[in-house]
């Protein structure tokens, strides 16, 4: 997959959950590196209040997505967690990169879903399904 094709994707998969009546405003910035390699934001507002932040930097130039940092938070209307995938480090490390933080505090081993995943996740957790 080539970094225009991911754009493609993000494009396509935000607009078809922005269609949702439960969606209430998505912003999505794309930025295209050199050497197949791009850095994506996106923010989604739920009719709730709840946001979704995502953030990926990815590199394609292996013709697959190789995900080198990225991060996947939701919270309430007043800023408190819902859910967090990211591949940060942490100090002192957890024995594992790729990680969900919980709402219990809790942070487990989690590889980073697919963008459709969260978004369901997110839905699931806003009571929309």
């Amino acid at each position: 997959m080539r970094v225009h094709e991911v754009e493609a994707e993000w494009h396509n998969t935000l607009r078809r959950y922005n269609s949702l009546r439960c969606i209430i405003h998505t912003a999505l910035n794309f930025d295209t590196r050199p050497m197949q390699q791009a850095f994506i934001k996106a923010s989604i507002t739920f009719a709730n209040g709840e946001t979704l932040y995502l953030r990926e930097f990815v590199d394609c130039s292996s013709g697959t997505v190789v995900k080198f940092s990225y991060s996947y938070h939701a919270q309430t209307a007043h800023e408190n967690l819902l859910f967090r995938y990211d591949n940060a480090p942490h100090k002192p490390p957890l024995g594992f990169v790729e990680h969900k933080h919980c709402a219990d505090g809790q942070i487990i081993a989690a590889t980073a879903p697919e963008l459709e995943a969260v978004l369901d996740e997110m839905l699931y957790q806003c009571s929309y399904f």
